[in-house]
């Protein structure tokens, strides 16, 4: 009797053993990061449960940016999970690829850091003064400006669009680059007037949050922002 319950106890431990192999470990949830948020409780830079139900009344608006570069965005009302549609399935490229295909939007709506002579930056985080137009930086990063080299010594002044201050320096003849102090650190959505002798640009500067923690969710918050040249380059460096 006693040789029959060993039996049938080994059996059961088997079977359990068995069955917990069987039942699927519970899946790691997805994650979107917010980029821009018009209510609904949500911050930009903040990182969500892609299954987190998210609720917007009428008015309100959400941008929210998955780990392959994927941009949903959500306008109110609307009450719901946010990828309702498998949005999060396509990748930023496609969202290239479709912004490239309206042509009826000139460069300066694209955000193309394209200068007068048809050259571009060498590099997706130098900021491009030779036009107007919406430009990314990282955060807690230097800021770079770029323009096509000069033949002479060229000064350079930099202010915000209220003129609350004003700060200048020499652009040195035969540089593309020229890097700002550690004291200059860029504000969110500023936009800033760069004058160059003669010419002039304003340039408003987008910070883009350490919760972007890739180049295909930096590309897409990028285009996002209008910085469309910018996440061309980081796109191209990634194929």
């Amino acid at each position: 009797m006693q040789h029959c319950r060993c039996l049938l106890l080994a059996a059961a431990v088997l079977v359990g053993s068995v069955l917990a192999a069987l039942v699927p470990e519970p899946a790691r949830a997805d994650s979107l990061v917010v980029a821009e948020a018009r209510g609904g409780g949500l911050k930009p830079g903040q990182t969500i449960d892609a299954a987190q139900p998210i609720k917007l009344g009428s008015g309100e608006r959400v941008t929210l940016i998955a780990s392959n570069g994927a941009i949903i965005k959500l306008t109110g009302p609307f009450e719901g999970v946010p990828d309702i549609s498998g949005r999060r399935l396509a990748s930023v490229a496609e969202s290239l690829v479709r912004l490239g295909s309206q042509s009826t939007q000139s460069s300066t709506t694209l955000g193309t850091v394209r200068a007068p002579n048809g050259t571009l930056p060498p590099e997706p985080w130098l900021i491009d003064v030779g036009s107007s137009g919406h430009r990314c930086v990282q955060q807690d990063a230097s800021v770079v400006f770029w323009r096509p080299p000069a033949t002479t010594d060229q000064t350079m002044q930099l202010s915000p669009s209220d003129r609350a201050w004003q700060g200048q320096a020499k652009w040195p003849a035969g540089a593309d680059q020229l890097r700002m102090p550690s004291s200059f650190q860029a504000q969110d959505g500023q936009a800033y007037i760069v004058a160059i002798d003669s010419g002039a640009s304003t340039v408003t500067l987008h910070v883009i949050p350490l919760a972007m923690d890739n180049d295909m969710m930096r590309a897409a918050w990028m285009l996002d922002q209008g910085c469309m040249g910018q996440a061309q380059l980081l796109i191209s460096r990634l194929k």
